[in-house]
């Protein structure tokens, strides 16, 4: 069967999810298995930008459309994933899948799809969220249930100080090729497949994601450690950083959601979110499975891997100053 993955991931924790339960389910079962990146799909559609204070035209012929519409209209089987942002998906995910963007026949082949999030702290309904997106677009196709990986915080109000890092915990990463197995063993008869249950939403309400910048305040460059490279550029999903005239990248603070993205992504170091003290604190540029207490217990750049923290402590780095 074709698999198709669609996976709204900024810094790797839901990619990472996806591509190992896509691994399961090509090397194992023998599927056929497709990746979308919808974070290059949301900026190159310019989708979710509801912040901007000027009107922003979809781009809704580009080429990463184009090629989702040809793969989701042959594919059998669709995951959906991503990470989440204040109780929900970020904003720009779900209206990837409205009507004017994806027409209703697109999805009709589809059999079965199942969903899976990666978040730092709170329990949330984001399953119910993205298993209601596409039973409403695909009510033929049955809901095979939804898998939820707690990863380590990539915000910097959330982060450790720089010289530690928050450790994956294995009990988490061995959740996903038991879910994978499942959903490879229900494919050999998706007739028989029941239905997972789950609860329809309506109306998600964004407004807490327009606001993040209250409290983390917005991104800022320090052009002494800026290489003018354009990471940021390239990775903003909202295009909210754009290169200046004097070629260093100028944030717009009324497109900008606060991702964080940027933050994280800099190979320099050179954004911070000063209000929160991001400098001090440490950047989350990719997973790493190095393991507590392994060795010296710190990771190849130098910092010491410290086990998951309970949601109270993670919330106490709010106030946290170095």
């Amino acid at each position: 069967m074709r698999i198709l993955l669609v996976t709204y991931s900024l810094t790797g924790n839901t990619l990472f999810v996806a591509e190992s339960i896509g691994k399961v389910l090509k090397e194992k079962y023998g599927h056929i298995v497709t990746y979308v990146d919808a974070a290059q799909l949301i900026k190159a559609a310019k989708l979710g930008r509801v912040k901007s204070t000027t009107p922003v035209e979809k781009k809704l012929d580009c080429k990463e459309l184009q090629d989702l519409r040809a793969q989701l209209a042959q594919a059998d089987v669709l995951g959906l994933g991503c990470f989440v942002s204040c109780h929900l998906p970020e904003i720009g995910f779900e209206e990837i899948f409205d009507p004017k963007i994806l027409a209703s026949e697109l999805l009709t082949n589809l059999k079965l799809f199942f969903t899976y999030t990666t978040h730092g702290a709170l329990p949330h309904p984001v399953g119910d969220v993205l298993a209601t997106i596409i039973n409403n677009r695909s009510p033929q196709a049955t809901y095979f249930g939804h898998l939820n990986i707690r990863t380590p915080e990539n915000t910097a109000v959330l982060s450790p100080p720089k010289e530690y890092r928050d450790a994956w915990d294995e009990q988490e990463i061995n959740k996903i090729d038991p879910f994978a197995n499942q959903i490879g063993e229900s494919l050999k008869d998706v007739k028989s497949v029941k239905a997972s249950e789950f609860k329809k939403t309506t109306n998600n309400d964004y407004s807490q994601q327009l606001t993040v910048t209250n409290l983390t305040g917005f991104p800022t460059v320090d052009n002494s450690k800026c290489a003018k490279c354009g990471t940021c550029v390239r990775v903003c999903p909202y295009d909210a950083i754009k290169f200046g005239s004097s070629g260093f990248p100028e944030f717009d603070n009324d497109s900008c959601l606060g991702c964080n993205r940027c933050f994280n992504k800099c190979p320099r170091g050179a954004i911070d979110f000063p209000k929160v003290f991001g400098l001090s604190r440490c950047r989350y540029q990719k997973p790493d499975f190095t393991k507590v207490g392994v060795g010296d217990g710190k990771n190849s750049k130098g910092e010491i891997m410290k086990p998951l923290p309970s949601i109270e402590e993670i919330f106490a780095r709010v106030g946290w100053k170095p």
